[in-house]
């Protein structure tokens, strides 16, 4: 086992030393397995050369027939995850998810009236990119770690600080990783396993959070399962190693399958946090993407909402999201998701998703990909004072 991990991190790892200028999908007539790792700069030997043959050849299959629908409004590519198993692109989320225990269900509704859905509609914006404000830091890397609840909880304390005091930095997941609790296994058991991004937010009340550069990533724990020490009370000398940065409040949660709700939210206060069902990302190109379940979602994923518009091509409306899968990914590590009020379905899974263990299994989510069921943001986010 331990030979087999290491093995996986030297190949993965390797994806990190190249600039992953994939070919596109118009161009993907005669690619073949050697050019995809002379992109990626993977190596493999031996059986696992083999088996990523084959599951190379599964996926580029897959995303060739999807490009052939010229009815399709998005593209699919290929990019470092076209070789990976369909276990290890689970790994691509919040973690690994334990069963809660009651099989009820929750119906979350919309709190506005038709009347007043469409009064508060009329008067947002046509569009909205929070990045043309300043106020979004570089895609980041969660790595094989299922930490996107930390990367987008630190994402949208980001915005929220530069919205706030005009300083945009960047501030640590390593912390919240590493020294978050986790009691009541909300949205998994804590660290690389899971939890959400609300959980983010009360910690960053309670004890602040430094920057990244004071608390790295630690890029190489994710590959081996480990959350990394908890540094947060260390002192150096006199001097806390790890100084605060930035404070806040609390956290607003949106009133969930609140179509207007998120709108407003996203036209007039900032980015937010929103939890969603990305088990059909992975192959992400480009286009507004409309590809999720209605009957059977699973929410398991954590990312930033930065904005919405509609497509000039093809009339389709759509958020604009901020993943945690690299800028290689998708469209410059954002994806475009078919925006429209309703779509609600069933989660059966909600454990994978923010359930703790005292709530319902199934919950009622609504928008592609159930995009409305959970979102918040930081409130009162400042600079520290000591």
């Amino acid at each position: 086992m331990f030979s087999k991990t290491i093995l996986l991190f030297t190949a993965f790892a390797s994806l990190h030393q190249v600039d992953g200028r994939f070919t596109k999908s118009s161009d993907l007539g005669d690619y073949s397995f050697e050019q995809y790792m002379r992109e990626s700069g993977k190596r493999y030997t031996g059986a696992e050369l083999e088996s990523r043959r084959d599951y190379f050849d599964q996926n580029l299959k897959r995303i060739v027939n999807h490009n052939s629908d010229d009815k399709s409004s998005y593209k699919m590519g290929v990019n470092m995850f076209t070789d990976r198993s369909p276990s290890e692109l689970k790994q691509s989320f919040g973690g690994n998810k334990h069963a809660l225990g009651r099989a009820s269900t929750s119906l979350k509704q919309s709190t506005h009236s038709d009347s007043e859905k469409l009064e508060v509609l009329s008067r947002l914006p046509k569009s909205k990119d929070w990045r043309d404000a300043g106020v979004v830091t570089p895609v980041k890397d969660q790595g094989h770690c299922g930490s996107c609840w930390a990367h987008a909880a630190v994402e949208t304390i980001e915005s929220f600080l530069a919205i706030n005091t005009g300083v945009l930095t960047e501030i640590s997941q390593q912390e919240l990783v590493a020294c978050m609790p986790n009691s009541d296994n909300c949205g998994g058991t804590g660290g690389c396993e899971g939890a959400t991004a609300t959980l983010a937010f009360d910690y960053l009340a309670e004890f602040g959070l430094p920057e990244m550069w004071q608390y790295g990533y630690e890029s190489a724990t994710y590959w081996l399962g480990a959350d990394g020490a908890c540094l947060r009370d260390l002192m150096y000398g006199s001097q806390p190693a790890m100084p605060r940065t930035v404070a806040a409040d609390g956290y607003e949660l949106l009133p969930r399958n609140d179509y207007a709700a998120l709108m407003d939210a996203i036209a007039n206060v900032g980015p937010v946090a929103i939890n969603v069902d990305a088990s059909e990302w992975h192959s992400y190109e480009g286009g507004v993407f409309s590809g999720c379940p209605q009957e059977d979602v699973d929410i398991n994923h954590v990312v930033q909402l930065v904005g919405y518009g509609t497509c000039p091509e093809t009339g389709k409306d759509y958020w604009l999201v901020r993943n945690s899968w690299t800028s290689q990914w998708g469209n410059d590590g954002y994806i475009k998701i078919e925006r429209e009020d309703g779509y609600c379905g069933t989660d059966f899974h909600n454990g994978d998703g923010v359930g703790c263990d005292s709530d319902p299994v199934n919950v009622t989510v609504c928008g592609q990909c159930g995009i409305m069921y959970d979102s918040s943001y930081p409130t009162n986010t400042r600079l520290w004072e000591a």
